[in-house]
């Protein structure tokens, strides 16, 4: 299964985009490649294979949480694109934490999308039954 994740994350003129770098690179294992960037008032992550995504995984697994994933991601279903919002706040702590919409973290929230060939296999990886 090929998978492309992107992840972005506005910038607020107060903000040091080193710091919400950092912060999105949380979603990632220490090791995981990915290139970074900051595109006028946005920072960007980018990264491919469905290895880069066991973060995600094992926190909705150990968080309890697989089944708030499973619907989030279901409701995408028929999509070669799926949009996962995670709390900000929450990433420059090194939690992984979802929401449901960008109001729902104070700075907003940062936004992952994964861009798959195969988007059954992808929602069964990150949310077996």
């Amino acid at each position: 299964m090929k998978v492309d994740i992107v992840a972005w994350a506005t910038l607020s003129p107060s903000e040091d985009p080193s710091r919400v770098l950092l912060a999105l690179r949380g979603i990632l294992y220490p090791g995981d490649r990915a290139e970074t960037a900051t595109e006028e008032n946005r920072v960007v992550l980018r990264a491919s294979g469905v290895s880069s995504l066991r973060k995600i995984k094992e926190a909705a697994a150990s968080r309890r949480v697989r089944s708030v994933l499973k619907r989030l991601l279901l409701s995408q279903m028929g999509k070669a694109r799926f949009e996962l919002l995670l709390n900000r706040q929450a990433l420059t702590r090194g939690i992984i934490s979802f929401c449901e919409t960008d109001s729902e973290s104070p700075l907003g929230a940062v936004h992952l999308e994964m861009i798959t060939d195969d988007p059954r296999s992808l929602i069964g990886y990150l949310a077996p039954v």
